[in-house]
């Protein structure tokens, strides 16, 4: 695998450092850690940090497989708030509650260990563990990675197990802040919500030219459950291929996943379309027996029903991506795009562009993101009559059907403007301030927690000011 360089120096790559590798801010499991305790993540990776402190890690290269045994970590310190207190603006869709106009070390706070054991030359195991805000409201560590490794040729690899899924330039990680140079990766770009698997996946490095030419694919079932899905059980299997020469990096990978569960809000949906279903009998409600008096029509609804189910269809998402990194200047431009089987959820597109230029110790950035998805319509079939009680029922109908395509799809319609610096004030730490210019519609479901104040009271506007720490160790 390739080397990371993070303004001018060389980190671990996620093999060693494989909080990459990991899940990028998942949990499972019901989340007891109250929130009157949430104190005490602060307090961890403070005591990490003095950990750092005291014994710097060696080189990463040469840490990680010096002995048998070897444990890391990763963590990131982290605070922010928003002009806007209207809705929370999410790091993750995993998230519960998102950025306010209060200061909060929550959405951005983590803390990783990993260890590593080596059986010989060719085998190895990988365990991880990370902390971080996740879809209970609670820091519960997560199993984030869990798998054998095997080297079967020095350019390929094998890993099986819980396995990543990396998803970005110019680092293999989304939760190791140190990794790359800003707070935190653009929602519009990577708000993918599949970060890991539980199955195998593959890398093979080519000599191709004056570089490496690397294919890498990873199959398996997702484990991650979030607010407003669970993805547990999902199919999932994902490509990629890219091109590193010189100071350029040349990137494409597509994933495909097979959704097994029902979202909570389609059912519903679907309840409220078939409610005066004729097979329904005596359950049907009373307000439909004017409809079956009059003898009216309702298989429309019935086959809108049916065409609302999220259960047995299919994702896919796609990015094409050019990064630069010489050590000085770093820079990344993104192109990508996901899309749905079912009308429920709407496609959508994104780019994102950054541009870092390292100063001594001083990195100044800037970044432009947008983010655009394309609703789909689908009609009950139901036109009102000259029957008012018939025609209660049809906007019913008709309500819970609007209702649904509006709240319930991943919608992301949005812009943000970034400005930001990062200091690396001493070795495997760094400071980081960032100012987040938000500009977006009411179409940002996939990025913010309020519906009814998304709907009613938001503005379209938000900056938002963030300050963090990360470090290795």
């Amino acid at each position: 695998m390739c080397k990371n360089r993070v303004n001018g120096r060389t980190v671990a790559p996620m093999e060693k450092v494989e909080s990459a590798e990991m899940a990028s801010e998942a949990g499972s499991g019901p989340g007891r850690f109250q929130a009157r305790r949430a104190w005490m993540i602060p307090l961890l990776l403070g005591a990490a940090i003095c950990w750092t402190g005291r014994a710097p890690a060696a080189d990463a290269e040469k840490s990680a497989f010096s002995s048998d045994f070897s444990i890391q970590g990763f963590g990131t310190l982290g605070a922010a708030r928003s002009t806007n207190g209207d809705v929370g603006i999410l790091r993750s869709i995993r998230q519960p509650r998102g950025i306010d106009n209060h200061w909060s070390a929550k959405q951005d706070s983590l803390l990783g260990i990993q260890a590593q054991y080596r059986f010989n030359d060719q085998v190895g195991a990988t365990l991880q563990a990370a902390s971080y805000y996740n879809e209970h409201g609670s820091f519960k560590p997560n199993l984030t990675a869990a798998y054998l490794k095997f080297d079967l040729d020095p350019r390929f690899f094998v890993r099986i197990g819980r396995v990543p899924l990396d998803l970005l330039m110019l680092a293999d990680t989304r939760m190791v802040g140190y990794s790359y140079i800003p707070i935190r990766p653009v929602s519009e770009a990577y708000n993918v919500p599949m970060n890991y698997v539980d199955g195998a996946s593959a890398r093979w490095n080519l000599p191709v030219g004056e570089g490496v030419l690397s294919l890498d694919a990873a199959v398996g079932l997702a484990r991650e459950a979030f607010p407003r899905y669970d993805f547990s059980g999902t199919k999932t299997a994902k490509g990629g291929i890219s091109y590193e020469v010189g100071s350029w990096q040349f990137r494409y990978f597509y994933a495909r996943a097979k959704l097994v569960n029902e979202s909570d809000i389609v059912r519903r949906a679907r309840e409220k379309l078939d409610m005066c279903d004729p097979k329904r009998g005596s359950a049907a409600p009373p307000e439909c027996a004017a409809l079956n008096a009059l003898g009216m029509d309702i298989s429309p609804a019935l086959r809108a029903a049916d065409k609302l189910s999220i259960k047995g269809t299919t994702a896919s998402y796609q990015s094409l991506g050019l990064g630069y990194d010489d050590g000085a200047w770093q820079m990344q431009f993104v192109l990508d795009g996901m899309r749905y089987e079912t009308p429920t959820l709407p496609n959508g597109k994104g780019f994102h562009a950054f541009i870092g230029r390292r100063v001594g110790d001083v990195t100044p950035y800037v970044g432009y993101s947008r983010s655009k998805t394309k609703p789909k319509t689908l009609k009950s079939g139901l036109v009102m009559t000259v029957y008012p009680p018939v025609n209660s029922v049809y906007q019913q109908i008709n309500d819970a059907l609007d209702g649904l395509m509006k709240n319930s799809g991943m919608r992301l319609d949005s812009e943000t403007f970034t400005l930001g610096a990062r200091w690396d004030f001493r070795r495997n730490m760094a400071l980081k301030a960032q100012v987040d210019y938000l500009r977006g519609g009411k179409n940002m479901v996939a990025t913010t927690t309020d519906m009814d104040s998304l709907n009613h009271k938001w503005n379209g506007k938000a900056t938002i000011f963030s300050v963090s720490m990360d470090f290795v160790f």
